[in-house]
């Protein structure tokens, strides 16, 4: 889609720039004749590079003086005297200048000597500046050392006033506005170089004080390599060089817009004067950050500002992470939106945030073991808790949610060890395999967890009791994340943590006969956490991540009913809200391994109210032998939602 943009903005500017030369004017011979002109403090600063790289240019101050004789129909001519400096030593010359000015103002000047390889050519414009005349001129020499210097000439009286020193002083408040133009990408076409109008890439690497270089390549990173070096003026004109197989090749002209989208239309130029036809246009890459704001993906805006300052920079057009970002930068809209998403962590920083949904839906379907009494003296009971169900965190704040599939089994054994105290242990499994809800987020994350629980239960009075567990636990996780754009899947296998202690403080009120109600007060502690790790199999975009952790503290109320519908056969119910007091963010930082700087990645928060519900109907043989069937729910209104069918197996002996 770009390369149709850049491709028709060339055609377009071309027709609407090409126009006659300017005619000669009389406008401006006042004013140039017999003149002198300076560089002023702020635009002393030049660069030199070689003729072979302009990849680290040197700067440099420069003074350059002009003294002009009479002007006639805007020509005129004069002499060039100027003063280098780089450190200590001073670099002197003299050159003969000729000149036009055009009766828009438009200044083409030519400067020659027996020193130089060839002429070389300033262009320019007339300007007034705190009602004083003034002359932009911008400027590159041939050779083997090349210098380019822009500045803002004004005119001084010999006699009076005596110009600064040359000094390379990086003056940052001259063409300030063009700064963000450091570390950005843009797309080029230019046939003279490429020889086709398929679009090439540059990077602006530096920017100091109007002048930019750095590095291009050809259309789809094609062999053509070259560096460039150039200045932009304050008003947007532009001076563009490039070094390509020895050969330099300067542009002029404008450039117009800003951070989220500019152009640049440039032509060449000779001691003609400018061409009248653009022979290049340049699309600023416009931040990927930008389309992932506008397609609502929240979460991946920090990847999306790292991966475009990758994408200005070397790393992001000759390193590892070229491939990728020369991909992103063919895209745009919902589709980059969509690229960026799927670079985000698994579940786009959730993972934690599902395996403890998982966990704390086990943890109420166990805790209806507690529920049961056991009969004093009565031996050892086992029992088995096979369950199944779904969860789903919908979008929220821009941010993507999940949804996933659980199944799991617990096992334990307990003791009535007192008439007033019950103790026992249990082992659960339990697997979940959850999937992104966007498709602009995709990726999948199967964890197996293995826990180890510790519970008990003991009587406070006749009807009143107090229950706790422990819980601990270890979680192996799979993590799949496609990345469609390229064509790969990072994958990862790595290990985390599940922590957990409960208390439930109990009162049982009997309102009819075999109808109990039990109201209750509880408290939970959860801590899922993941460790660190590196994906493979997606190359540059592979993600190193750091530790990672959930942790949530809800406390709460419930009430459980128990109605016995016939000897051996109860019908139960209950129902609770809690209110989590801990922080419920998840953030995992991670980086590419292709380059660029870690970032951090959101889940959407967790709605701190919990609402739980659940049904049950049981039965017993009266011999310590029961089964019973459950449903249970939780809910919050973040848009959780996540439901559970279990099937309980009692047996004493």
């Amino acid at each position: 889609m770009r390369r149709a943009i850049i491709t028709g903005l060339a055609a377009g500017l071309a027709t609407a720039l090409s126009m006659p030369a300017a005619a000669q004017t009389t406008t401006f011979d006042e004013t140039l004749s017999n003149s002198h002109w300076y560089v002023p403090v702020p635009q002393l600063l030049a660069y030199v590079a070689s003729s072979t790289s302009f990849a680290n240019p040197i700067p440099v101050g420069d003074q350059t003086l002009w003294a002009f004789g009479p002007a006639t129909n805007g020509a005129f001519n004069g002499l060039l005297s100027a003063e280098l400096s780089l450190g200590n030593v001073d670099f002197p010359s003299n050159m003969t200048i000729s000149g036009q000015v055009a009766a828009d103002g438009s200044v083409v000047m030519i400067f020659n000597s027996e020193d130089l390889d060839a002429p070389v050519v300033g262009l320019g414009q007339m300007k007034t500046i705190d009602g004083q005349p003034a002359m932009l001129m911008q400027m590159i020499t041939p050779g083997s050392t090349m210098l380019t210097h822009w500045a803002y000439m004004l005119t001084y009286d010999p006699a009076t006033f005596t110009p600064p020193a040359p000094q390379a002083i990086p003056v940052t408040l001259s063409s300030r506005q063009w700064m963000w133009t450091e570390g950005t990408p843009w797309r080029i076409v230019e046939p003279s170089l490429f020889g086709s109008t398929a679009p090439g890439t540059i990077v602006i690497t530096n920017y100091v004080n109007g002048y930019f270089w750095g590095q291009g390549i050809g259309p789809d990173g094609s062999g053509i390599t070259y560096t460039l070096l150039g200045s932009i003026t304050p008003d947007g004109k532009v001076l563009y060089n490039a070094i390509s197989d020895g050969e330099l090749i300067s542009l002029y002209g404008d450039v117009r817009g800003d951070p989220s989208a500019a152009a640049m239309i440039l032509s060449g130029y000779s001691t003609s004067g400018v061409d009248a036809y653009p022979s290049a246009a340049l699309e600023l890459v416009r931040p990927y950050g930008q389309s992932v704001a506008a397609a609502g993906l929240g979460a991946a805006l920090p990847a999306a500002n790292v991966l475009y300052d990758v994408a200005g920079s070397v790393t992001g057009l000759t390193g590892a992470m070229a491939p990728a970002t020369l991909a992103l930068n063919d895209l745009s809209g919902d589709a980059l939106a969509s690229a960026v998403g799927s670079t985000l962590p698994v579940l786009a920083g959730a993972g934690v945030r599902a395996t403890a949904d998982s966990q704390r839906m086990l943890g109420q379907v166990v805790g209806e073991r507690l529920k049961r009494d056991h009969a004093p003296g009565e031996d050892w009971t086992a029992w088995l808790r096979p369950l199944g169900g779904t969860l789903t965190q919908s979008a929220r704040d821009s941010l993507p949610g999940y949804s996933a599939d659980t199944a799991g089994v617990a096992l334990g054994f307990d003791k009535a060890v007192s008439p007033s105290l019950t103790l026992g242990t249990a082992f659960a499994y339990n697997r979940v395999n959850a999937s992104g809800e966007r498709a602009d987020a995709p990726g999948s994350l199967s964890v197996d967890s293995y826990l180890l629980a510790f519970y008990g239960s003991t009587s406070l009075s006749a009807t009143a009791g107090l229950d706790v567990s422990l819980a601990l636990g270890i979680n192996d996780n799979t993590a799949t994340r496609p990345i469609a754009f390229m064509g790969t899947t990072a994958s990862a296998d790595y290990s985390g943590t599940t922590a957990g202690a409960s208390l439930k403080l109990h009162d049982s009120f009997t309102l009819a006969p075999g109808f109990v109600a039990t109201p209750a007060l509880t408290a939970a502690f959860l801590q899922v956490t993941a460790n660190a790790y590196q994906e493979s199999g997606a190359g540059p975009l592979d993600l190193a991540t750091t530790y990672q952790a959930y942790q949530e503290l809800p406390v709460g109320a419930e009430l459980a009913l128990a109605y016995r519908v016939a000897p051996g056969v109860d019908l139960s119910a209950h129902g609770g809200v809690s209110y989590n007091v801990m922080d419920t963010s998840s953030p995992i930082t991670a980086s590419f391994t292709g380059g660029g700087d870690a970032f951090v990645t959101e889940a959407a928060e967790a709605s701190p109210w919990l609402m739980t519900a659940g049904l049950g109907l049981s039965g017993n043989d009266g011999k310590g032998r029961s089964l019973g069937l459950y449903y249970d729910l939780q809910a919050s209104p973040a848009g959780f939602v996540s439901q559970a069918g279990s099937l309980a197996i009692d047996l004493a002996f």
